[in-house]
């Protein structure tokens, strides 16, 4: 897994959100909303994969 302000480019941005909180149950790896709050633009692209948020 990438460390810092890194992502993984093959993961969509919702599967590299959900990949944070892997330590925690299946069924409580939910993207909290207030994600979306400071991260607004994320909202509009949660299919989009890793390797095209950089360009």
């Amino acid at each position: 897994m990438p460390q810092g302000r890194e992502i993984s480019p093959l993961l969509t941005v919702r599967e590299n959100l959900k990949a944070g909180f892997a330590p925690l149950r299946r069924g409580d790896r939910n993207i909290p909303s207030h994600v979306f709050e400071v991260f607004a633009v994320l909202r509009q692209m949660p299919s989009r994969h890793g390797r095209r948020l950089v360009r």
